[in-house]
């Protein structure tokens, strides 16, 4: 009897770790996310079904992994970190740009998709840094914003465009070496009309693109440490890259 007693006792106390470790390891609370579900201001080129798809699919794997329920709620894109700020949601996807401004209200995630400028090539060349263009013609629209970010790379010759497509048709008849241009336009082009002949081939750092963000409060912070501890499980497992090809956000 007293080894039955105390192989019970053994099994009370395993059950009782084990549901402490998952009381640690999970947060119960249920957190109601605000999105836009047309991501202004992004330039998306027809995918932004695809994106809310991708997302839907990729919240669920991150909060597994990073160990938090959610909600989702759709809200029009200057509710979004409005309502946040107002108390009405516990987070948001946002596309804004974490500022020095914006910055001291919200915090920020690392990036859960990634939309900013991109470097353009032909399918036959291998690049994996903006560097190795060192003496190259690139193509820019004029007056474009990436202008000045082209600017850290004084070694690429630039050229100038008041019409991107024609830097595109020059690329692919191999009269100049790349094209930066935004994601989105990019994947479009690469998808579409250069299928096989350009491809997307170096991402430029920028804080273009989305992020879970929350006001800075105690009770919330603590959900972009599990969702970036999630968002980081997912690419390291693959999830990540698979439901980007899945959702043909991916070359």
């Amino acid at each position: 009897m007293r080894t039955i007693a105390s192989r019970f006792l053994y099994l009370l106390t395993f059950l009782s770790v084990l549901l402490v470790s998952c009381g640690e390891r999970r947060d119960p609370k249920v957190y109601r996310i605000a999105r836009d579900p047309t991501w202004h201001p992004l330039s998306l080129r027809g995918k932004a079904r695809n994106l809310l798809a991708f997302s839907n699919e990729l919240l669920v794997e991150i909060a597994r992994e990073g160990g938090f329920r959610y909600e989702l709620a759709n809200a029009a894109p200057l509710a979004v970190l409005d309502g946040l700020d107002r108390g009405f949601f516990d987070a948001a996807l946002s596309t804004r740009e974490p500022n020095a401004i914006l910055s001291e209200r919200f915090a920020f995630s690392e990036p859960f998709f990634f939309a900013g400028p991109v470097l353009v090539v032909r399918e036959s060349l291998d690049v994996v840094d903006l560097k190795e263009m060192s003496g190259k013609v690139i193509g820019i629209r004029r007056e474009s914003q990436l202008m000045e970010r082209a600017k850290d790379y004084p070694s690429i010759r630039i050229k100038t465009y008041q019409n991107i497509n024609d830097a595109l048709e020059e690329l692919d008849k191999n009269e100049i070496d790349g094209v930066i241009l935004n994601f989105f336009p990019a994947l479009s082009v690469t998808q579409g009309l250069y299928a096989g002949r350009l491809k997307i081939a170096v991402a430029q750092k920028d804080e273009n693109g989305i992020r879970l963000v929350t006001k800075h409060d105690p009770k919330t912070e603590g959900l972009i440490k599990r969702f970036n501890k999630g968002l980081q499980a997912v690419k390291e497992n693959g999830t990540y890259e698979k439901l980007l090809k899945k959702w043909g956000l991916l070359q």
